[in-house]
């Protein structure tokens, strides 16, 4: 049984997407939304339709505990009408996606052609996507995410899934089908 993955827009797939496949898992099915509520709907079909394990991928949108949790429960408990919990997990990028990028300063600053500063990495903790696109505007102007992963290579990608988001995400899709 194939795994799915439910996502928030096209950038998360380019991030996640060859990550996964670097740590073992290369047949995932990617399902692209339109925010939040979109990856709840199209995650609750998917878990009403078949009985493969998905997983939703979607930013927190915020570093506060209390709010990171309020959103989670609302969410699990809209999943959990569609189907056993067993059966899906909701991982939250805090604050977003794009903090996985930030797990390696190094990479990031190779990738870029940028050196950050201690304020970058400090405003990367609350705005990554934001401060990732500063980054990108100012070393490689006119490029975007897609394009500079494209020049990553599967140790990249590898040093990557080490990010916690990313060694929950691996080891949820790496349950054996017939537990869920």
């Amino acid at each position: 049984m194939t795994a799915h993955v439910v996502v928030e827009g096209a950038m998360d797939e380019a991030l996640i997407r060859p990550i996964l496949s670097a740590a073992g898992i290369g047949d995932a099915r990617f399902y692209v939304a339109n925010g939040k509520s979109a990856a709840v709907s199209t995650a609750r079909s998917l878990l009403v339709s078949n009985r493969s394990p998905v997983a939703i991928v979607v930013d927190a949108d915020s570093y506060d505990p209390r709010a990171v949790s309020e959103h989670e429960s609302t969410y699990n408990y809209l999943l959990g009408m569609a189907s056993s919990p067993e059966r899906f997990r909701l991982f939250s990028a805090i604050p977003e996606i794009e903090a996985v990028l930030f797990s390696d300063p190094a990479l990031l600053e190779r990738i870029t052609g940028v050196e950050m500063t201690d304020e970058d990495k400090t405003e990367a903790k609350y705005r990554p996507k934001h401060v990732l696109d500063r980054l990108i505007a100012k070393g490689v102007p006119g490029k975007t995410l897609p394009i500079l992963l494209a020049n990553f290579n599967n140790e990249d990608f590898q040093r990557l899934s080490k990010h916690p988001l990313m060694r929950s995400l691996v080891e949820f899709l790496r349950i054996p089908a017939a537990s869920c």
